[in-house]
């Protein structure tokens, strides 16, 4: 195997979950290569691809028998830094407001909006509404620590939260 395949399956391995773009940023790939080297770790049964919302997302096949989809499912969607940090937030303060969290997170609205949908989509979240306002929770959060326990942010996505990170799993 060649020195730039083995840094893409030991990025993956690394970062399950991780889209082509990211493999491309991290490893300074171009689209082209990055593209073949993936391909070829498939072929040869090193990782899979799997489609999730409009991204092929990347994990080594070896860790596959531990993960359900559902458990897949969660790891690549927290690939996604907003729907991370508004997992992330929720395990760390409780019940917040759809405002509460765009305000902390320096979000639009709107944007805020789609990532819980996406969280809720998945059954990540839930939300109750009282009066004009939905209070947002992690749907079952002792499942949301475990898996995060085993799982390794981008250090991007964790910079600014790498306090919350710390005080939840250091």
């Amino acid at each position: 195997m060649t020195e730039a395949r083995n840094h893409v399956l030991a990025f993956v391995r690394s970062y399950p979950g991780v889209h082509v773009r990211e493999v491309e940023r991290r490893l300074n790939l171009s689209s082209k290569l990055a593209n073949y080297h993936l391909a070829a770790l498939e072929h040869d049964g090193m990782l899979e691809r799997i489609q999730e919302k409009g991204y092929a997302r990347f994990l080594p096949r070896v860790t596959k028998p531990r993960w359900s989809p559902r458990d897949i499912a969660f790891l690549c969607l927290m690939r996604r830094a907003v729907a991370f940090r508004i997992t992330l937030l929720l395990l760390a303060r409780g019940e917040m407001t759809q405002g509460d969290l765009a305000r902390t997170l320096d979000l639009a609205k709107p944007s805020t909006t789609y990532h819980l949908h996406l969280l809720e989509d998945d059954d990540v979240v839930s939300a109750e509404a009282r009066g004009r306002e939905r209070w947002y929770s992690l749907a079952e959060p002792d499942r949301v620590r475990g898996l995060l326990a085993d799982f390794t942010p981008l250090r991007e996505d964790l910079d600014p939260f790498a306090k919350v990170w710390d005080d939840l799993f250091g």
